[in-house]
C-alpha cells in the first residue's frame, strides 16, 4: 500500500509538472503572439504618420521675401494634381488659391515664393514665383493652409480668426521670422495650438534651407526599389565613396550609426555622384533618392 501510494504522489507530481510545462510555454507563445501584435500596431502607427504631404518652411521675411515650402515625406515621387494652397487674410476679409502642379520627388520639396522675392536666396531655389496678389503675398496675421481635395491637412495660423500682428510661435511669431518644421514632426497639423510647437525659429531672411528638408520619415525608410538599382562603392571605403544609379538622382543623404545625418548632397539628375567621408569613420546608411525612389546602402569607412 505503501509503494501504491507513493508511485500515486510520484504520478501526481509528474502530472503537475506536465500542466506547469504546458501553461509555461502556452504563456510564452502568447507574449510573443502580444509583442509581435505590439510590434506591427507601433510600426504601422509610425508609417502612416509618414504618408502624406505637409508645410516644411514658411518665410515671412522683410519686403517681398515671402514663401512657403511643401514637403513629400514618403519614399515614392507624388503628384501634387489634388493639392492647392489657401491663405485666409485678415480674419477672412480676403482669401487666394494656389492650385499645384507637377510632383515632388521622394523626400522632396515644392516651393513656392512672391516674384518679387530675393533672387539669389529664394526664386533661385523656388519651383514656382507669383505675381500679386496670391497665397505668398501673406503678413503674419494671414493664416495659410495645404488642402487635398476639399481637406485641409496642415496649417500655419488659425482659418478665418485674426490674431492682431501675428501667431506666436516658441522664441518668434508668424511675422518677421523663418520657419522650418521640427525634424521629428511626421505628418501635417490643422490643430494650431498643436502646430505651433512643431516649428523651429530662425532670424528674418533666413533662406539658406530653402529648397531642402529632411525629417524621421526618410531615416527610417522603406525602401521602394531595389537596392541592386544602386551601386555604392568601395565598400568598406577610406572615405570618398561612389554612387551610381540607373535613374536620375535628386539627392543622396548620409547617416550615422546614432541616425544622425552627417551630409547632405543634392544631384541635378545624375546618374553618378560622389560622397567624400574621409573625416568619419564607422557604420554609414546611404540613402539614394531618385525618379524611381529611395534605396538604402550600409557602408562602412575605415
Amino acid at each position: 500500500m505503501k509503494i501504491f501510494a507513493h508511485s500515486s504522489n510520484a504520478f501526481g507530481r509528474i502530472q503537475k509538472n506536465c500542466n506547469f510545462d504546458v501553461i509555461l510555454k502556452l504563456f510564452i507563445e502568447m507574449k510573443k503572439l502580444y509583442l509581435l501584435a505590439l510590434s506591427l500596431f507601433l510600426s504601422s502607427a509610425v508609417f502612416a504618420q509618414c504618408t502624406e504631404l505637409y508645410f516644411s518652411e514658411y518665410i515671412e521675411g522683410s519686403s517681398n521675401n515671402k514663401g512657403v515650402e511643401i514637403y513629400n515625406p514618403t519614399n515614392m515621387k507624388m503628384s501634387l494634381a489634388d493639392y492647392k494652397i489657401l491663405t485666409v487674410g485678415n480674419g477672412g476679409s480676403f482669401t487666394n488659391e494656389f492650385q499645384l502642379y507637377d510632383s515632388i520627388d521622394a523626400f522632396g520639396v515644392f516651393v513656392i515664393v512672391t516674384d518679387e522675392a530675393d533672387s539669389a536666396g529664394m526664386r533661385v531655389i523656388a519651383d514656382t514665383a507669383v505675381g500679386f496678389p496670391s497665397v505668398v503675398h501673406f503678413n503674419g496675421d494671414d493664416a495659410v493652409a495645404l488642402l487635398k481635395g476639399t481637406d485641409t491637412i496642415d496649417v500655419i495660423g488659425e482659418l478665418y480668426v485674426d490674431p492682431g500682428r501675428n501667431w506666436a510661435v516658441d522664441t518668434g511669431a508668424t511675422s518677421e521670422y523663418t520657419l522650418t518644421r521640427k525634424d521629428g514632426i511626421e505628418k501635417g497639423q490643422t490643430d494650431w495650438t498643436v502646430g505651433a510647437t512643431e516649428w523651429d525659429v530662425h532670424p528674418q531672411n533666413t533662406f539658406n534651407m530653402l529648397g531642402r528638408h529632411f525629417s524621421d520619415c526618410e531615416r527610417r525608410v522603406s525602401v521602394s526599389n531595389p537596392v541592386s538599382m544602386t551601386n555604392v562603392y568601395p565598400n568598406p571605403s577610406h572615405g570618398v565613396i561612389k554612387v551610381s544609379n540607373m535613374f536620375p538622382i535628386s539627392k543622396v543623404n548620409v547617416f550615422d550609426a546614432t541616425g544622425k545625418m552627417v551630409k547632405h548632397i543634392a544631384v541635378n539628375g545624375d546618374l553618378n555622384t560622389s560622397i567624400d567621408l574621409s573625416e568619419y569613420a564607422g557604420m554609414f546608411m546611404i540613402h539614394v533618392t531618385s525618379t524611381s525612389g529611395t534605396s538604402v546602402n550600409r557602408v562602412m569607412v575605415h
